[in-house]
């Protein structure tokens, strides 16, 4: 991330056509803007991601079950 941010405008360019990047910033609503902000905030979601995948593959919870609990908050 350091290096990201670090030499973003160097990249730009590069970034601004890769795949992974217009991905990871549309992760952060980026409306097709890849900036080191939105990909930042997509980094930030896709940690998040990252951190509930392992917590529902240790705790054996499936996606039903998160489907199920977002339904009873009203969430989905």
């Amino acid at each position: 991330v350091f290096f990201l941010v670090g030499y973003f405008k160097e990249l730009e360019d590069e970034l601004s056509k890769h795949p992974l990047a217009e991905f990871i910033c549309r992760l952060a609503l980026s409306k097709g803007k890849v900036t080191a902000f939105f990909l930042l905030e997509g980094l930030e979601k896709l940690i998040a991601f990252q951190e509930v995948a392992l917590q529902m593959k240790e705790h054996n919870i499936s996606k039903e079950d998160v489907y199920e609990l977002l339904d009873q908050l009203n969430l989905k």
